[in-house]
């Protein structure tokens, strides 16, 4: 039993006060404990059940602690202070699987040890593990192939550094942290078969050999032999004052090496009785030690590593002759040398800090390393440079030479080794007033002459003085520790690892450190809490920021390095999701940006959200810059404004207030004029805080002001949104819009009836609930999909923040063939849905973004037509789970379930649901018992229910969705029209909370889904392949679809109804059957599966091909289509491009030169300028669906402009596309994405959509084409993107070129120029290296492109050079 103490742990030691920090590794301490005496009070008695955000690269991103292969060399398994234990490929390096055990806070689940049974079945992983919840550790075993967990080995007293498998696979063996000896457990069960507690230190090695016996090393200085069945043979001492830290036996037991705690000796001994013979050569491994060792196989070579350096490179020392002989030293790693291990057939593998691990075969040729995908800050702190307020940091790094990058905030954009800008500043390590001494990688720091207060074997890293010389902060191995002057702490918060360096922005507000982890983190500097983190990964351009609750923010592709570790409790396995699983949620750039202006994420949170903001002060301190030359102090971004002029207070960067420059005033993207008080600014004028007034509209708003010179050109806006509330309370407006649609192909006898009352039963409230009632009526042929489109853009811009909207839609929804939902509009063509339908995508996309709140009610699943009903109702129930869900709160009535069609009866004079609605609103839905004089939603649902169950005798039964914490409110009056009744609650009085981002992730969890036969690798001879697989439900939403991919792309599979069903399992697992047609070669087959909410990842196999009867058949060369689509003659004049036609014939005739080559046939369709209409773009994606196969290739190309909405919704603008407009005139990312996901080839899209210009009164570089990449390249749309540009970057042109930069580059890669290594054919990898490099070279560095793919799909070739055909 463990008291009140601290406990060091030590996983690997090392000289702590080195001067060289880069052969140095942090030893695993952990702070003091809480008493365990009295676990009722102190244990949670199980995991927590809260997600917790992770990283997660396909790498561990912490030390590799432990090492194991399996004896045929199948399978190696690693152990990392990251939480993770992960099994390997040992032939190509592939991560196979990641084992996660329940993990907490701190050190809890962190990974010290692995080990891999000699059959390769099963995987133990122990460490730091099940403490905070049993008060006491635990051993986890995990089933390699489905990654379950087996068994949990519990109640051990300490943690555990070793775990080792006896060579029968039947015994585990595990030693212990302080004196508690070593155990050994039965594999099967788990019992506890023999332990040898007379132990009077840590215990680090163990090491079997062939028959079962097992000699160990302890720091008691003692040997220790035990036979198969556990007694203990033989006992030595190690030389004075030595302490073994590893211990390896020769299979045949003949002989015992030992290397020990901060030693370069290396000991052997003999293997029957521990009697000293002999130590290798050591004499010139002055620099470091070698704590780590090994015997080949064969036991002729001995392999010693650890802290031992020559330079930055970690050697593993290598000697012949079993040790007697001469020495080799292989290149392994940049950091310590922590674990290694045997293989069957000559080499060893290797496990190092980095984290790293590799392999060396007996010829020396390291033919197998995975090194970190961390970036390594070590000695850096001079070259990371912040701000002035914080939002771009620039940060060194170490890989093969030292490279450095600059990530800005602001812009979203990640630059490697980037030219340096003059207003980034390094860390102040020295200050008037302030005497610091005695810092770097020191354990005795002193601040003016007075010790700085640390912990035991805590060392003081990095340093920065804050701007008025009053404090300083220090990065230690385990804590941000600020101090004043007289060395006392201020505050101290705890990190996630070393903190390598430190920098405090000029601003006095902020800090940013670079951890060991890789990560950047930003801190208030008032108390220390964490606001932000950045894990860059320069070299692939990828990036993702998130704030502690777990917005985020993601360069493209870079999605799958965040996501939330599950806990299921102490006996099961966690589970990780990635972001882009509750990228609905959790995708919030606005947040992200925002939390560095707010210092406060709640604050950022209600600024960025369509509810309630708290007041936030004018930001006086606020500063422009030669980059950002133009700042609004006040008012702020989200406040509510009362009055129509509003004053604008703002400041002018000296340098950018030329002779003659005016400041331009927008509202809503529209240029005020001159005449409303915008002035001439002096010339020069000092950065002071200057005033304007400008006139708003009585609604939300946007406000911007731009800088204009006399040239014409206007510098990036500065934009705030504006809230409008009224200074005294008034009854709120109510905008409806009603459809009612009879389509010839789905006849309703009283769709327009039902509408036209509708809308006249809520005309009848204006004076009454509301101030005021607009209504707009659709009804049959009037009802057309752009009349709709109009209407619900006249709803989005006429509702305020205080206003009430309404939509009713009677009409028939049908579905496509590949699942997607529309309204049938007056002329839609069930064979052309996309060109003349409305896809409920838009209606949901409209009601996200209304400014007030909302009711939807639909009557589109009407009974006796003659589609799918039950399509029709599900894809209904999944909207209104979607609009559930907007910050503003919707609730929606659907008129019947999916078991119930929606009836009616002239009789009625309505349908049941108009009929039922219409009373109620009247007043019939009040609760007259209690004298109730309004009609709230509550109400209205309680009598439709019921009065539909009367009128249609329960064959229908209403649906009815809203958000849990939207609370009740009122829809209309129940009497006269003279009644002042409020219908939505005061935001003073009942403020609706913005919901909780842990509660979102829990609730929208997707299913996991694992693949059980066959396994990875298996040999297959038929096309058609049975496949069993599990689909596990963390919740209790049920799967909805199953996919199937092959090498990326989907394939036909049973609905989850058509698959076989097998058992179903405790923990809501069912084992299912599908059987697939697969190609006739080696093939990636994946499955995924979806609930309503989101997709799991997949699970992947790899199958190899082989028939013996016959030859493999020689591929077809497959056709490529391609859609191609250029517009620069915009018919809005002011969106003007040059080349962007030129770019698409010009890209179009580059494909073409493909055929006869790599392609059979070479199929394009362009649009350009004026054919490139919204219809007819629309006509050809229907097109590039209809005719490619699963054999051949599609390529899209956009060249022009794209632009997202006020709602962050993505459109690409047509060549009549009207801005004011997008949602009738633009082409809707959704339609491009439904293509996508729909082709059965392989896909590759390239967007040139970031052009300069200005729409809605800002830059182009302002769309937000990461989301749109990241979403086309998830798993289940399967596409390649490539991105002409990143962040808020413009996509440049010029005649010099004559093309656009990135089509000049892309055209010359396909003729040719991006064929490496004289390779004939040009891959997905080499088409991307070419264009960065070309496009870098052609704009100087001003435009970064970007490829992205998904996971299931491998690189492949997509051209071949043209005279190689």
């Amino acid at each position: 039993m463990l008291g009140r103490q601290s406990i060091y742990v030590w996983s690997f030691s090392c000289v702590l006060l080195s001067t060289s920090s880069l052969s140095c590794t942090q030893p695993s301490t952990i702070s003091p404990l809480t008493d365990l005496t009295t676990p009722s009070e102190s244990l949670s008695g199980k995991p927590p059940q809260a997600p917790i955000i992770r990283i997660e690269t396909d790498m561990h991103i912490a030390r590799i602690s432990s090492i194991g292969v399996d004896d045929a060399g199948q399978y190696l398994v690693t152990a990392s202070d990251d939480k993770t234990l992960r099994v390997w490929e040992l032939e190509t390096g592939r991560l196979l699987r990641v084992f996660r055990p329940p993990i907490g806070q701190g050190n809890e689940g962190k990974m010290y040890a692995a080990a891999i049974s000699p059959d390769g079945t099963i995987v133990a992983g122990a460490g730091w593990s099940g403490l905070e919840w049993d008060g006491a550790h635990s051993i986890y075993l995990f089933d390699r192939a489905s990654g379950r967990m087996l068994k949990r080995i519990t109640g051990l007293p300490q943690s555990i550094p070793h775990v080792a498998f006896s060579p029968d696979g039947r015994v585990l063996l595990a030693t212990f942290h302080g004196k508690q000896g070593v155990r050994f457990y039965a594999t099967a069960d788990g019992r506890l078969l023999a332990e040898d507690r007379a132990y009077q230190a840590e215990t680090y090695g163990a090491s079997f050999d062939q028959s079962g016996r097992v000699v160990t090393a302890s720091y008691d200085g003692l040997l220790r032999l035990y036979s198969r069945d556990f007694r203990l043979l033989a006992q030595a001492s190690v030389p004075e004052g030595k302490r073994p830290f590893t211990v390896s036996l020769t299979r045949d037991g003949s002989k015992v090496a030992v290397g020990y705690e901060n030693s370069a000796q290396v000991d052997v001994f003999t293997g029957n009785d521990l009697r000293y013979r002999y130590s290798p050569e050591t004499a010139d491994t002055g620099k470091g030690f070698l704590n780590v060792v090994s015997w080949s196989a064969d036991a002729e070579t001995l392999y010693a590593g650890g802290q031992y350096h020559q330079g930055p490179l970690h050697p593993i020392r290598k000697w012949s002759k079993q040790g007697q002989g001469r020495w080799t030293d292989l290149p392994a790693s940049s950091n310590t040398i922590l674990r290694m291990v045997s293989l069957r057939n000559g080499g060893i593998a290797y496990a190092s800090a980095d984290p790293a691990f590799g392999v060396f075969d007996s010829r020396d040729v390291r033919r197998l390393f995975k090194g970190p995908e961390t970036l390594d800050y070590r000695d850096t702190q001079d070259t990371f440079l912040l701000s002035p307020d914080g939002t771009t940091v620039q940060f060194s790094y170490h890989r093969d030479q030292p490279s450095s990058a600059r990530f800005s905030l602001s812009d979203r954009l990640l630059e490697q080794n980037p030219a340096t800008l003059s207003m980034l500043r390094p860390p102040r390590t020295t200050g008037a007033g302030l005497v610091i001494e005695n810092w770097k990688n020191s354990s005795a720091p002193n601040v003016n002459g007075r010790p700085l207060r640390l912990k035991p074997y805590e060392i003081s890293r990095s340093l920065a003085i804050a701007p008025d010389n009053h404090t300083a902060l220090f990065g230690t191995v385990w804590h941000l520790r600020l101090v004043d002057g007289q060395g006392r702490e201020l505050w101290h918060v705890a990190t996630p690892a070393n903190v390598w360096s430190v920098n405090i922005a000029e601003n006095g507000l902020v800090a940013a450190a670079a951890l060991a982890d890789g990560t950047i983190r930003w801190y208030r500097m008032s108390d220390g809490q964490e606001l932000l983190a950045l894990f860059p990964q320069p070299e692939s351009k990828r990036w993702v920021a998130w704030t502690p609750s777990g917005y985020y923010d993601a360069g493209p592709g870079s999605e799958s390095l965040l996501g939330w570790h599950k806990n299921y409790g102490s006996d099961a396995a966690a589970d990780f999701f990635s972001a882009a699983q509750f990228r609905t949620v959790s995708y919030r750039p606005g947040i992200v940006k925002t939390v560095l202006e707010t210092f406060d994420e709640q604050q950022a949170v209600l600024r960025n959200s369509s509810g309630e903001a708290a007041a936030l002060p004018a930001q006086p301190d606020i500063h422009p810059t030669d980059r950002q030359p133009l700042v609004i102090i006040s008012p702020h971004d989200g406040a509510f404004i009362s009055s129509t002029t509003v004053r604008v207070r703002y400041r002018v960067h000296p340098e950018a207030a030329t002779g003659g420059a005016k400041i331009t005033a927008l509202v809503n993207g529209k240029v005020v004029p001159e005449a409303r008080g915008v002035k001439v600014l002096p010339s020069p004028a000092a950065a002071k805080i200057q005033e304007l007034d400008i006139q708003i509209p009585e609604q939300d708003c946007e406000v911007s002001l731009a800088l204009t010179h006399p040239s014409g050109n206007r510098s990036s806006p500065v934009t705030v949104r504006l809230k409008w509330k009224p200074a005294f309370a008034v009854k709120p407006k109510l905008y409806a819009l009603a459809i009612g649609v009879s389509h010839p192909q789905a006849p309703i006898q009283l769709a327009a009836k039902d509408a036209r009352d509708l809308a006249a039963t809520l005309q009848r409230q204006s004076g009454g609930a509301y101030r005021d009632v607009a209504t707009k009526v659709l009804t049959d042929g009037d009802a057309t999909k752009d009349a709709i489109l109009d209407g619900l853009d006249w709803l989005d811009h006429e509702t305020t923040s205080n206003d009430v909207a309404v939509i009713f839609i009677k009409g028939q929804a049908v579905s496509d063939r590949n699942g997607t939902p529309y309204l049938l509009s007056a002329q839609a063509k069930r064979e052309h849905l996309r060109l003349s339908a409305l896809p409920f995508s838009d209606l949901k996309n409209l009601v996200n973004g209304l400014a007030g709140r909302s009711a939807v009610f639909l009557d589109v699943c009407q009974a006796h037509h003659p589609h799918n009903t039950e399509a029709c109702a599900a894809a209904v129930t999944s909207l209104g789970h979607d609009l559930a869900n907007v910050e503003r709160g919707t609730v929606l009535f659907s008129a019947s379930t999916a078991q119930h069609d929606a009836e009616e009866n002239p009789a009625w004079g309505n349908g049941a649901f108009t009929l039922a609605l219409t009373e109620g609103l009247q007043g019939k839905a009040a609760y007259t018992g209690v004298g109730a004089t309004h009609v709230s939603v509550n109400m209205l649902e309680l009598y439709v229910t019921e009065r539909i169950k009367a009128l249609t005798k329960g064959l229908q039964i209403p649906f009815t969705a809203r958000s849990s914490d939207l609370p009740d409110f009122v829809l209309a009056s129940a009497q006269s029209q003279s009644q002042a009744i409020v219908p939505v609650a005061s935001s003073d009085e009942t403020p609706r909370k913005q919901p909780s981002q842990e509660r979102e992730i829990l609730r929208r969890l997707p299913p996991v889904i694992t693949i059980l036969s066959p396994e990875d690798g298996a040999t297959i001879s038929s096309t058609h392949m049975t496949i069993r697989y599990s689909v596990r439900l963390p919740t209790e939403e049920p799967v909805t679809e199953i996919v199937g991919l092959v090498d990326g792309r989907p394939i036909p599979i049973p609905t989850a109804r058509e698959a076989h069903r097998g058992e179903r399992t405790l923990d809501r697992t069912d084992i299912r059957e599908i059987r697939l047609e697969i190609p006739e070669r080696e093939s990636e087959i994946s499955i995924l599966a979806r609930n309503r909410w989101a997709s799991s990842e997949p699970a992947t196999i790899r199958v190899r091909w082989h028939r013996q009867d016959r030859l493999v058949n020689t591929p077809h060369k497959p056709t490529l289509h391609a859609l191609v689509i250029g517009v620069g003659r915009y018919e809005d004049a002011s969106l003007k491009l040059e080349f962007s036609a030129k770019d698409a014939t010009d890209f179009a005739a580059a494909l073409k030169r493909q055929q006869g080559g790599l392609y059979k046939t070479v199929i394009t369709k362009i649009l350009t300028d004026a054919e490139a209409t919204k219809s007819n773009i629309l006509e050809e994606l229907e097109w590039l669906e209809r005719e490619t196969t699963r054999n051949d290739m599609a390529v899209v190309f956009l060249a022009g402009h794209g632009v997202n909405d006020k709602n962050g919704l993505y459109y690409f603008l047509p060549v009549n596309a009207k801005v004011d407009q997008l949602r009738r005139t633009g082409l809707a990312f959704s339609d491009i994405k439904n293509t996508v996901a729909s082709l059965s080839g392989k896909t590759l899209l390239f967007a040139d959509t970031c052009h300069a210009g200005n729409i809605f009164g800002r830059r182009r570089g302002t769309v937000d084409i990461n989301a749109v990449v990241n979403e086309l390249t998830s798993a289940e749309n399967g596409a390649v993107v490539f991105a002409s540009s990143t962040g808020k970057q413009d996509s440049m042109e010029d005649p010099a070129w004559s093309n656009g930069a990135f089509t000049k580059a892309l055209v010359e890669a396909l003729n040719g120029k991006a064929a490496y290594g004289g390779s004939k054919k040009i891959t997905i990898n080499m088409l991307d290296l070419y264009l960065s490099e070309r496009v870098k070279e052609l704009t100087k560095g001003q435009q970064t492109p970007t490829t992205t793919k998904p996971l299931t799909i491998q690189d492949f070739p997509v051209a071949i050079q043209p005279d190689a055909h």
